[in-house]
Order: structure tokens, then C-alpha cells, then sequence
């Protein structure tokens, strides 16, 4: 706040000019004696108070004072009504300040130790809901490095169950405190921003700590020190879109980083990059700033050039980014052999060689002069989607495995019809394969789309099975930017409208061969190691009758261990696991995952409705109504044997569920001519 207009201000050791024949100011702010009296009345520093009280109110309320009264009501001692949720210091205080009686109202420096005492008390309590974590929650506290505000600690902390790190702040008041927290506190959560965990105070020394998510390997100067030599290209790009990422969550939510270099950005787990350090982090809005930071390699020119009135925005990050780039493609320090007087003078790091062309050409807009010349995050995180598909496009060809590259312009009769995880779907003729084939769209705009995309791609290149959709190959558009997945084409649909369309002409002929193909395509996937994940009615077509399992987007390999666990949300509701629904986050994906959802889906095709619809809309109580054991009930004139065999497919203990080969041989043995039904 900055008050301004001092017109009318006077000096108060001229005693003959306290009194005046000239009217005064805004009605509304100015003391009733004043108003009763304007031409005897003798100003003063109460004067300022009870105009200060009223500011206060109308701090509170966010509007103007007095919109529904007059001077005479003020003159009588009316005031206006406290604001519902304003602390109750803060209303005393300004009910103090326009007190009728000047010798009553506080003075300023009662009045600055009362605000200061204070301490917006509320609101600290609001943010800090939820947050404070004990100190002597924290064991076996060990230090990692310092910071910017103090020493790193790693601890184990009972709490959150996990080894965390605590960032200790030196000489910090609640005010910067609250200043802080706010800006780590309101952050989107993201896999590449550092996890925020709560606050601490050490008993004794009153000293703060922020408690944060632990990056066991270290930050990225460290890890390029350690593994650069191990990296391929594959990799370097991975990791940059990975800060991408993270600088696109701190944008998407109008935050700029302004100290992002590589002691900023941490790996942990499996080289996963997260952004950390939020010290120097502001509102785009809040962009001129008197700090002079350190980093200066990576640091915009026009920032070095004249630090102190330099705007920051977001094009500030693209800057560092740019660098951050580079010294992916380098493993070294950026301008090692540079001063800033050089990078002001527009000279930058020489390209390394074996660089793609596309990243070399990415950084170097990036770290242009200019700002209006940069590309923003979304256009950079986009570019780094399609270069990492090049390059697996390329080794995937290269290997001759499966699939072929297509020309763009060898698709005719393009049509939507359909949206799939990750992007849009279109059915088109291609004159390679001379047949109908489906194209399934990149969407840029999720950010977990590309690795849907590569994902599904090596899945079903793993497996060949006439229940399994058929890859043909990926193509370009270059104009658009765009890639396709080429696949087979399903002229009936998926199951959900084949049944809506079919069912009454389906008899339990037909139904249980339909569950067996179901269930041979899940038998390829679960013998090549692959789980599905994502089972659904959408994701089983239907082509000339047959069943196709498709949709590869959310598979797991269990060849990998580390991501059997992972921080997504998967699947609908109806058809997860009910083990997954409470905490997803936690859930073991197994077979035994896929098994449920086999289950659920059998029960549909003796239904030929979806389950749950008359919670479809109600995901919440659909999960504790699920969690909580009840399942569809089973429909008359099915099976005893296909009852019982989803009936244990979909029981609530996966250990007693049986496996894939189980439940294909028990659909073999199902003989409808002699079957009892339920």
C-alpha cells in the first residue's frame, strides 16, 4: 500500500492552521465532529485515525462505507456492520479508531503494535490447517546441503511414513512464513514440482522448517556429474520434458520460477525431475523486483543488463529453460568459458555435436533475445512431445519389429469417430493396407498423452492375437505437427454399443464365446507380462463379432517393478478393483487387476446393460458402495457355472481370485445344453 495526494496534509506545529474555512475531503472517511462542525472543528492526528478506522471496515468488506447511510447517521454515532468472518482484534480495532470521542481513539503507534501483535493470527491458522507436523515426529535428522534460507536436513518422519527433507528457515517471522507457504502451499500438485508436506518448529530454538517431498539422487548439476555418460538421447529428452512439465503446472497457475538453474531442479526415484526452491517465485503479477539473484548463467540478458528494472514474466523461465536444455545436451555448467558481459552481448554455448537438430533448434528460440521471440511453455512442451516420438519412432523402425511408417497423404475419406485416452480417433482408407484402418490422435494438451502413446504402441507390439487389436504402423501430418497411431478398424463398435444395438438376438451360445475371446486376448496379454489396467466396456470392440481387446494406453508391463505403483488415477470406477478405489495412489496393479474387470464385464454380457448405472453419475458412492462388497446382482436365466465363475473373478480378496488360464478353462467346460440356471 502507498498512500498518495497530500493536498490537504498539514503541518501540525503551525497551531494556527489546525482550524480552516475550507470543507474538506470525502464525507464518508472524515471525523462526525468534523462533520457537525466543519469550519470550527480543529484537525489532528486523531483526525487520520478515525479515517483509518473506516478503512479498515471497508478492507474487510471489499466495498465502499456508508452506501446505505448518510453524513447525519455518522454525526449520531452510527457506523457500519462488522463483516461476518472479520477477527474479532481486527473489528475491535477498528471500532476503536472511528470511536465518536477522539480522546478515545487508540493512536498510530497503538495501533501498528496492535496490527503487528496481530499478526493476521486467522489467517495464518487458515493456511496452516492442516499442515503443522511435530518436530518430534522427525528421527534420525541428517544434513544434506544448505540452502538459500538454511541448512537441508533429511529426517524419517512417522507421519507421512517416508524419509522427507527439511528445509530449515533461518531468521524467518510468520510473516515470511505465511508468505512462503503460500506460495508452495497453493502450487497444483505435480509429479515434477517438489512435494509439499507441511511446517515444523524445533521447540528450542523456535527455529521453522518447511518439510518437503526427499529427491534421493540428488540435484541435477549432481546427477549429470555422476550418469551423463550413461544417458541417451532418449533419456536427455525425456528429462526435459519432464521440467517442461513442471514449469508448465507453476504457469498454467500464473507463477514464475525466476531462479530455475541446475541445483533448482532434483531427481528422484526412477530420474524423475522435479522442480524445487519456490524462495524467489511470484505472481506473474508481482514483476519487478528489487533482488539481485546469483545464478546469473542462467539468468535472462536483458535481466543482467539492467537488474533492478527488469520485469520478470514468464518468458523469464524460457530463458533458463533454454540453458537448462543445453546443459542436458552438454553434461556440463553452462558459460564456463563466458562472462555475462558476453551473454548480454548476445553470445550463447556452442551446440554440442550429435545434438538433434529439432532440440539444438528448441533451445536456442528459447534462449533468444528477445522475449516476444520465445516460444511459451505450451508450444516448447509440444515440440518436446514430438521429439522424443521421433526418436522412438525411429529406433522402433530401425529394429524392423512391428508396423511400418506411412505417408500422410496415403489416408483418404478421413472421418471422426470416436475420442480415445489420448486423443481424437478417425476412421480413414488406406491405400498401403487396402483396407478401412483407424487413426488414433496425439492430444498435446494432457501431458501424460505421449507416454499413453508410446506405451500402447509397445504393448501391442509384444503380442499378436486375433482378439487383440492389430498395429499397422505410425504417420505424420507435418503440418499439423500431429502424429497417428495406425490401427485395425471395428466396424461394429465397441461392446457397449454392440449390446445396447444386439442384445436381445445374443443367446448363451453366443455370450459365453464372446467371454472366452475376451478372455483369450487377456490370456496373450497376461502370458507376454502385460497388464491392461483399463478393462472396460468402451475398450472391447466388436468386428464381424468377434472380440478385440484395445486401448493399450494405461498398460504395465510388470517387467517393471518400480511402476506398479504409480500417482496416477486409472480406470472407471465400476470397473477398478474395489482395493484400488480408497487409495489409489497406493494400489499394487496386478493380474489380478485385470481379473476384476473381467468380472464386471462377463456380468454385462449376461446383462447387456452397464453396470452400476444407476450410480453412473455418483462416483463417490458408487466407490463406497463397491468398497463395502456389494456387486450387481446376477440376472435370471444365467449359468450357474458363468455366475460362479464371475462371482469369483470379481471377489474382493484378489488372492482368491482365480487367474487368466483358470478362468478360460472353466469356460471351456461350460456346457449349455444341460446347464443349470440361476
Amino acid at each position: 500500500m502507498i498512500i498518495a495526494d497530500f493536498g490537504l496534509s498539514k503541518s501540525l506545529n503551525n497551531s494556527s492552521k489546525s482550524v480552516t474555512s475550507k470543507v474538506y475531503g470525502i464525507w464518508e472517511y472524515a471525523d462526525p465532529q468534523y462533520l457537525q462542525s466543519p469550519f470550527t472543528y480543529k484537525r489532528n492526528k486523531s483526525s487520520d485515525i478515525y479515517s483509518l478506522g473506516v478503512l479498515y471496515w471497508a478492507l474487510s468488506s471489499g466495498v465502499p462505507p456508508f452506501r446505505a447511510l448518510k453524513a447525519i447517521h455518522a454525526i449520531k454515532g452510527n457506523r457500519e456492520i462488522p463483516i461476518e468472518g472479520t477477527p474479532v482484534d481486527f473489528k475491535n480495532l477498528y471500532e476503536a479508531a472511528w470511536n465518536g470521542k477522539p480522546s478515545s481513539r487508540p493512536d498510530i503507534e497503538e495501533i501498528c503494535k496492535k496490527l503487528e501483535n496481530m499478526q493476521l493470527e486467522p489467517v495464518y491458522k487458515d493456511l496452516f490447517k492442516g499442515l503443522r507436523l511435530e518436530y518430534s515426529s522427525f528421527e534420525n535428522k541428517t544434513e544434506i546441503g544448505k540452502g538459500r534460507f538454511g541448512v537441508m536436513y533429511k529426517a524419517y518422519s512417522k507421519d507421512e511414513n517416508q524419509i522427507v527433507a527439511l528445509k530449515t528457515l533461518y531468521d524467518c517471522d510468520e510473516n515470511s512464513l505465511f508468505n512462503l507457504v503460500s506460495k508452495v502451499k497453493h502450487t497444483v500438485k505435480h509429479d515434477n514440482v517438489i512435494e509439499f508436506f507441511g511446517i515444523t518448529q524445533d521447540s528450542e530454538t523456535k527455529t521453522y522448517c518447511m518439510v518437503f517431498q526427499y529427491a534421493n539422487r540428488g540435484d541435477l548439476r549432481c546427477y549429470l556429474n555422476d550418469y551423463f555418460p550413461n544417458l541417451d538421447w532418449s533419456t536427455k529428452i525425456r528429462m526435459a520434458r519432464e521440467i517442461s512439465s513442471g514449469i508448465k503446472c507453476l504457469h498454467s497457475v500464473n507463477i514464475v520460477h525466476r531462479n530455475l538453474h541446475d541445483k533448482n531442479i532434483l531427481v528422484h526415484d526412477k530420474d524423475r525431475m522435479i522442480i524445487t526452491d519456490f524462495g524467489l517465485s511470484e505472481s506473474s503479477d508481482n514483476s519487478i523486483a528489487s533482488t539481485i539473484y546469483e545464478k546469473w548463467e542462467y539468468s535472462d540478458p536483458q535481466y543482467l543488463q539492467s537488474p533492478r528494472e527488469y520485469k520478470w514474466d514468464k518468458y523469464s523461465d524460457i530463458y533458463s529453460l533454454g540453458v537448462l536444455f543445453w546443459e542436458l545436451s552438454s553434461g556440463v555448467p553452462p558459460f564456463r568459458a563466458l562472462n555475462a558481459v558476453h551473454v548480454i552481448k548476445g553470445n550463447r554455448e556452442n551446440p554440442i555435436e550429435g545434438t538433434p537438430d529439432n532440440f539444438k533448434n528448441l533451445y536456442c528460440a528459447a534462449w533468444k533475445d528477445k522475449l516476444d521471440s520465445r516460444p511459451d511453455i505450451k508450444e516448447i512442451c509440444k515440440k518436446l512431445d514430438n521429439i522424443q516420438l521421433d526418436l522412438f519412432c525411429k529406433e522402433m523402425f530401425e529394429k524392423n519389429t512391428f508396423g511400418q511408417e506411412f505417408e500422410y497423404t496415403s489416408f483418404e475419406n478421413m472421418a471422426e469417430i470416436g475420442k480415445g485416452g489420448f486423443g481424437v480417433i478417425y476412421s480413414a482408407y488406406s491405400k498401403d493396407v487396402n483396407q478401412i484402418v483407424a487413426m488414433k490422435t496425439l492430444d498435446h494438451n494432457d501431458e501424460n498423452s505421449l507416454d499413453d502413446f508410446i506405451r500402447e504402441v509397445k504393448s501391442i507390439t509384444k503380442v499378436n492375437h486375433d482378439n487383440i487389436i492389430q498395429f499397422f504402423g505410425i504417420t505424420q501430418d507435418y503440418k499439423a505437427d500431429t502424429y497417428y497411431m495406425i490401427l485395425q478398424y471395428a466396424k461394429s463398435g465397441d461392446l457397449e454399443h454392440y449390446l445396447n444395438e444386439n442384445f436381445s438376438e445374443l443367446d448363451w451360445s453366443t455370450k459365453i464365446r464372446m467371454a472366452k475371446e475376451i478372455s483369450s486376448g487377456i490370456d496373450c496379454l497376461h502370458n507376454a507380462n502385460i497388464v491392461h489396467r483399463d478393462l472396460h466396456d468402451k475398450n472391447i470392440l466388436v468386428h464381424d463379432g468377434r472380440m478385440i481387446i484395445s486401448d493399450f494406453g494405461l498398460s504395465l508391463s510388470l517387467d517393471n517393478v518400480a511402476l506398479s505403483i504409480t500417482s496416477r488415477v486409472y480406470g472407471r470406477c465400476e470397473y477398478s478393483d474395489p482395493l484400488y478405489l480408497p487409495k489409489p495412489h497406493e494400489y499394487k496393479w496386478g493380474k489380478h487387476s485385470d481379473i476384476y474387470s473381467l468380472g464386471v464385464l462377463f456380468w454385462e454380457l449376461s446383462s447387456g446393460v452397464a453396470p452400476f448405472k444407476a450410480l453412473k453419475n455418483r462416483v463417490t458412492r458408487m466407490s463406497i458402495h463397491l468398497i463395502r462388497g456389494n456387486r450387481e446382482t446376477p440376472i435370471k436365466g444365467t449359468p450357474v457355472d458363468f455366475k460362479n465363475l464371475y462371482d469369483d473373478a470379481w471377489g474382493g480378496d484378489p488372492n482368491n481370485r482365480p487367474d487368466i488360464r483358470e478362468i478360460c478353462k472353466k469356460l471351456e467346460y461350460i456346457r449349455l445344453e444341460q446347464y443349470q440356471s440361476y
